[in-house]
C-alpha cells in the first residue's frame, strides 16, 4: 500500500487510514492508533532502509564522491579555471593526484550511479519510469568510460558526447 507523500514515512499512512471514511467502532480506532503509535516508536529497522532508501542513500552518496574529487582535483591541480577549462582537463592535468583524484571520482561516481538506476529500475513497475533509470545506467557507465580514458584518447570523446546525450534524455 503506497501512499503519494508517505513513502519516507510510511507510518504515516496508516494513520491516515484512520481519517478514511470506513465504518469503525471505537474499539476499533483505538487499537488501530495504539499499533501505529507503537509502530512509530520502535520502527522496524528494514522498513527504513527498503530497496528504493537506499538506491536513494546511493545516489547521493555518488554525487557527493564525484562532487569531492573534482573539488580535490581543482584545488590540487591550481591552474584549472571554471568557465574555461573543461572538467576532463583534470584528467590530463600534469599533477598526478589530480588526474588520479579525477578518475576516482569518475569510477566510483559511474559505478555508484549505475547501481543506483538498477536499483530503482528494478522497483519500478512503469516502463517509461523503468526507461529512464536504464539511462541512468548507462551515464554511469559513460562517466566510467570518461574517467578511464583521458582527453588524448579516442575513446574519450565518445564516452563524453554520450554521457551528456543521455544525461539529457534522462
Amino acid at each position: 500500500m503506497e501512499y503519494l507523500g508517505c513513502m519516507m514515512f510510511p507510518d504515516l499512512g496508516r494513520l491516515a487510514d484512520l481519517y478514511r471514511p470506513v465504518k469503525r467502532s471505537i474499539d476499533q480506532r483505538k487499537r488501530f492508533l495504539r499499533d501505529a503509535l507503537i509502530d512509530i516508536v520502535n520502527p522496524d529497522i528494514s522498513a527504513i532502509f527498503t530497496r528504493a532508501r537506499r538506491a536513494s542513500y546511493l545516489g547521493i552518496f555518488s554525487v557527493l564522491v564525484f562532487s569531492i574529487s573534482w573539488i580535490a582535483a581543482v584545488i590540487m591541480d591550481g591552474t584549472w579555471v571554471y568557465g574555461v577549462n573543461m572538467v576532463s582537463d583534470l584528467g590530463v592535468s600534469t599533477v598526478f593526484g589530480a588526474r588520479l583524484a579525477f578518475t576516482f571520482g569518475c569510477v566510483v561516481g559511474g559505478l555508484g550511479f549505475m547501481a543506483y538506476g538498477y536499483q530503482v529500475m528494478r522497483s519500478c513497475s512503469r516502463p517509461l519510469v523503468k526507461l529512464t533509470y536504464a539511462l541512468c545506467i548507462l551515464c554511469g557507465f559513460c562517466l566510467i568510460g570518461v574517467g578511464l580514458f583521458n582527453e588524448s584518447t579516442l575513446l574519450h570523446y565518445p564516452f563524453a558526447m554520450s554521457l551528456g546525450g543521455l544525461a539529457i534524455a534522462a
